[in-house]
């Protein structure tokens, strides 16, 4: 069975990280390009769709960290709201799961965001 709620709260986090990567961007262009595939496969489970945006949130992490080692300094507003998705993907999202659910977030996030740290491109310099 599918929670309704969650899967509502999932799609805010997942349109407000799209338009921090895209829209709300500091650099003035996609931050990402990683997250934005995470963002869109649109997948029925709140469990899966909770992991892609463990994934889609750690593409950006790595690509911001690497642009403020560059030098680009991060807007006050954008990095409030960043770190409030943070909070909502790594806390408050896996609260609304069923007991079972949350225990299979809380013993695999880790080994998906440091997949994800892996796999993710840095972005060009090219800014």
């Amino acid at each position: 069975m599918v929670n309704e709620n969650i899967q509502h709260e999932i799609d805010k986090v997942a349109l407000t990280l799209h338009r921090l990567n895209n829209l709300w961007s500091f650099t003035g262009k996609r931050i990402s390009f990683a997250a934005d595939n995470y963002l869109h496969l649109h997948k029925a489970h709140e469990l899966d769709r909770l992991f892609d945006l463990v994934y889609a949130y750690t593409a950006v992490t790595k690509a911001v960290t690497h642009l403020t080692e560059q030098g680009l300094i991060i807007p006050d507003e954008w990095d409030r709201m960043y770190r409030n998705i943070g909070q909502s993907i790594f806390f408050t999202l896996p609260e609304l799961l069923h007991k079972t659910k949350q225990r299979k977030f809380e013993s695999g996030y880790k080994s998906f965001f440091a997949k994800a740290w892996r796999e993710s491109p840095l972005p060009s310099l090219s800014l």
